[in-house]
């Protein structure tokens, strides 16, 4: 049996050593610097959770919270600070974001008290995004790639109907007459299309601007 037992034992060795090494995150130097990472575990740990866009406006809901942390970065008590005026189910679903995404990293070489505040950005469909992101984002510069859904504007599809026209087709200026001389003016030559709107051009044609 002790053949068969060290042969176990090999196989064993063998197989943690093909695993690879985790990688070693270096200490955050400062809170600025740890509130930064314990947003992007946030994002991370909470996926269909959360959004990466710009926040829209007007948000859904923005629930403020102080995350107390023990030694090893985890979480010790969530406090909330600031409690929406509406969508108040957003408070319990920002405690349940943080302890999704602990422990936040070792905090023993920061200065005490062990603890950081966050600002969630909720969006209609109850996603969240930590504010420190959303700032780093719009100071940078972010692509129109990014840009939020909902406040991107919708161009109108190509051949919709107007509403000048019930027949479904869109209105537009009606040629002018290729007569010699238009009624009442002077001066126009032959084949010139003449200025002059009709009183009865609705104001929601494509080709006005009222």
């Amino acid at each position: 049996r002790l053949p068969a037992r060290a042969e176990q034992f090999a196989k064993a060795l063998a197989a943690f050593y093909q695993q690879p090494w985790p990688p070693v995150v270096p200490l955050a130097a400062n809170w600025e610097a740890y509130r930064r990472r314990a947003a992007e575990r946030l994002i991370e740990a909470n996926p269909g959770r959360s959004y990466i866009f710009l926040a829209p406006d007007p948000l859904l809901a923005i629930p403020v919270v102080e995350v107390h942390l023990l030694e090893d970065g985890s979480v010790d008590q969530v406090r909330v600070i600031r409690v929406p005026s509406r969508a108040i189910d957003t408070v319990r679903l920002t405690e349940e974001a943080v302890r999704r995404a602990a422990p936040f990293g070792p905090v023993g070489h920061l200065p005490k008290p062990w603890r950081f505040t966050e600002v969630f950005l909720f969006d209609e469909l109850r996603r969240f995004k930590p504010m420190i992101l959303d700032q780093e984002h719009r100071a940078a510069a972010v692509p129109t790639s990014l840009v939020t859904p909902t406040a991107a504007s919708n161009p109108v599809p190509q051949g919709k109907p107007s509403s000048g026209d019930p027949r479904g087709k869109p209105t537009s200026v009606p040629k002018a007459s290729r007569s010699n001389k238009s009624p009442g003016t002077s001066g126009t030559s032959r084949g010139t299309p003449s200025t002059k709107v009709p009183a009865s051009e609705s104001c929601s044609s494509p080709s006005r601007r009222c």
